[in-house]
């Protein structure tokens, strides 16, 4: 759905199809107090693209690939921020969920990305983590 047709939905329209969006690309693997605090923090007149991981370097590099970008820590309490060793970024957290948007405004276009990474623990074995 194009940006023009988002916004002409209603703010709980925008919030049922962000919400639905969130389940699927998950794989169901967030929890519903999850979901809702990132639908509480994020605007709802926005549209994000979101990627999921499930491996912590993978999710610092696609966090930190964009230069220039804004980033915001959404989801995620014992997010600790990111750290170089020995000469590569990682991050620092626990075993929660995390998500954090980033947000690049240029004079010819705007990217919003939420990146979201899901702990391994989350995965069920029949199910697997793509």
């Amino acid at each position: 759905m194009k940006n023009k047709g988002f916004l002409l939905l209603t703010e709980q329209e925008r919030n049922a199809k962000f919400k639905a969006a969130l389940h699927t690309k998950t794989g169901g693997r967030l929890t519903g107090d999850e979901i809702q605090e990132i639908l509480h923090i994020l605007p709802a007149d926005k549209q994000y693209e979101i990627l999921v991981y499930h491996e912590t370097d993978e999710f610092c590099l696609g966090v930190t690939r964009m230069k220039g970008a804004r980033k915001r820590l959404i989801l995620g309490t014992d997010f600790q921020g990111f750290k170089n060793q020995a000469g590569k970024l990682v991050c620092d957290m626990q075993s929660q969920a995390v998500a954090i948007a980033v947000r690049k405004k240029s004079s010819l276009e705007e990217c919003s990305q939420l990146h979201i990474l899901i702990p391994p623990e989350r995965c069920r074995k029949e199910q697997g983590c793509l």
